[in-house]
């Protein structure tokens, strides 16, 4: 059996499917790869893009929603905690 992940046409399609929001369980799903596979070709990626600002300040910005939503789940369970 021939392993999906050592494919270049894999990574392309691993790509792709990471820029459509495809999750990661998807990906090894469909594409038959692992997730550690998938997960260190976005390392990789991510290490070659450079992100510039258009301006010098900003007055105003927003965070992505998801990092609050983990922070209050933290939150939640360390409550959990301290009642113990």
């Amino acid at each position: 059996m021939f392993y999906n992940a050592c494919n270049p046409q894999t990574w392309e399609l691993i790509r792709q499917m990471l820029l459509r929001a495809s999750s990661i369980g998807d990906i090894c799903a469909v594409l038959l790869v692992s997730a550690t596979a998938a997960l260190w070709l976005l390392v990789q990626w991510g290490k070659s893009v450079k992100v510039m600002p258009c301006r010098k300040r900003y007055f105003k910005v927003q965070i992505d929603e998801m990092w609050s939503f983990v922070g209050k789940e933290r939150a939640k369970s360390m409550d959990s905690v301290r009642l113990l």
